[in-house]
């Protein structure tokens, strides 16, 4: 009946990433003594902060540090799209197509990298700023004859 024809042969499409974050790059002059990563990962404390890991070089003195540092990782988090369709037929040739998508489904934030410049007193801090899109939700609609 008509209940049926409105619950009924809805198509659903997802999308999703789910990844580990980017490499962090290393701070340019600066050794890494040690281990930077943390035991207890948090926004105010993404890696070790502590001066006995991050160890200036001297000057005049070479550098064997990587570019980046694959033990630190930046922030990521699982972002999810879907879509749902639906056809329904009038008559004749006549239907209308309906469409209902939302991007960033569950409105993870996706923050921006912790900064790594040991001189600032926001070192190893991740800036709460939202490099993503918020959830938004698109509703469409077409009637063809």
């Amino acid at each position: 009946g008509i209940a049926s024809s409105l619950i009924g042969g809805w198509i659903v499409s997802t999308t999703g990433v789910i990844q580990s974050g980017t490499p962090m790059p290393n701070p340019s002059g600066y050794y890494i003594e040690g281990n930077p990563c943390p035991c207890g990962r948090s926004l105010k404390q993404w890696f070790n902060t502590s001066s006995s890991v991050w160890v200036p070089i001297p000057p005049y003195a070479l550098s064997n540090t990587p570019l980046y540092n694959t033990s630190i990782r930046n922030p990521t988090a699982p972002q999810f799209d879907a879509s749902l369709f639906k056809t329904f037929h009038i008559w004749e040739s006549h239907e209308l197509k309906v469409r209902v998508t939302a991007l960033n489904v569950s409105n993870t934030p996706f923050y921006y990298p912790p900064d790594n410049d040991p001189t600032s007193p926001t070192f190893g801090q991740v800036i709460v700023y939202q490099m993503n899109r918020p959830r938004s939700v698109e509703l469409g609609a077409r009637y063809s004859f």
